[in-house]
């Protein structure tokens, strides 16, 4: 592939990612249903566990912004941001 498709290549297939990326912390973070998830962190020999619904969505939805937010920058830029730079 020539340079300008290869990059024109890789910056959709990133795009795509971030956007299966998103898809699913948004399902998890905002979806229908009950929300049941848990987790620990280890931290020399403490161990820390949470679980719970409420928790777990907050935590998703959150990343799932950042995530949106992140995938708008991206799109952004590809489609000519740059543009008005020197």
């Amino acid at each position: 592939m020539p340079p300008a498709t290869n990059r024109k290549f890789s910056q959709w297939l990133g795009s795509l990612v971030i956007l299966i990326f998103a898809v699913i912390a948004g399902w998890i973070g905002f979806g229908s249903g009950v929300g049941n998830c848990s987790g620990s962190i280890s931290f020399v020999g403490f161990t820390a566990t949470h679980g719970g619904g409420a928790e777990c969505r907050v935590v998703f939805g959150f990343g799932a912004v950042l995530i949106w937010i992140f995938l708008a920058l991206t799109l952004w830029e590809m489609w000519g941001g740059k543009k008005n730079r020197s």
